[in-house]
C-alpha cells in the first residue's frame, strides 16, 4: 500500500484530463454508495457539501483553481456569491469556524467509515483530489488528509 505522501505526489503529477476522469469516476462511485446508505438524497448532499468545503479550505486559503469549481458551494454555504479575494479574507478571519468545519467533515467521514471502510478510503481520496486541484497539496492539507484517514 502506498503512503499518503506517495499518493499525494502521484495525484499532484496527474495531467488535467486524467485528473478530471478520475475525479468524475470516483465521485460517481462514492455518491452511488452514499445513496444506498442514506435514506435521503438531501442528507447525502449536505454531507458532501461539508466534506467538499472542508477539503477546499483545508489549508486555510483558497487558490483560484479551488475557487472556480467551488463557487456554487461557497454560495450555498455563505448565502451569497463571494469573490475570490473576499473568500480568502473571510477564511483568514474565521480560522476557528474553518477548523470546526474540518472537524465536522472528519466526523462525517468516520461515520461512513464505520459502515464501510472502503467507502471512507474513497471519500478521503476525493478529498485528496480536491486538495490537489491546484497541482499542489500543501503540508496543512496533507496533515488534514492524514487526520481524515485515521
Amino acid at each position: 500500500m502506498k503512503s499518503l505522501n506517495e499518493l499525494c505526489n502521484e495525484v499532484e503529477a496527474l495531467d488535467p484530463i486524467t485528473y478530471d476522469r478520475i475525479f468524475q469516476e470516483k465521485s460517481i462511485e462514492v455518491v452511488s454508495k452514499l445513496l444506498k446508505i442514506k435514506s435521503s438524497e438531501e442528507e447525502v448532499l449536505q454531507d458532501l457539501y461539508i466534506i467538499i468545503l472542508a477539503s477546499t479550505m483545508a489549508d486555510g486559503k483558497v487558490t483560484m483553481e479551488e475557487y472556480l469549481p467551488s463557487q456554487k458551494l461557497f454560495k450555498s454555504f455563505f448565502g451569497e456569491t463571494i469573490t475570490f479575494e473576499k473568500i480568502n479574507k473571510y477564511l483568514k478571519s474565521m480560522k476557528k469556524e474553518t477548523n470546526e468545519l474540518k472537524d465536522l467533515a472528519d466526523k462525517i467521514v468516520d461515520g461512513y467509515g464505520e459502515l464501510d471502510s472502503g467507502l471512507k478510503t474513497d471519500i478521503c481520496f476525493i478529498c485528496l483530489l480536491i486538495c490537489a486541484v491546484d497541482g499542489d497539496i500543501s503540508i496543512k492539507e496533507r496533515k488534514w488528509l492524514k487526520k481524515l484517514l485515521a
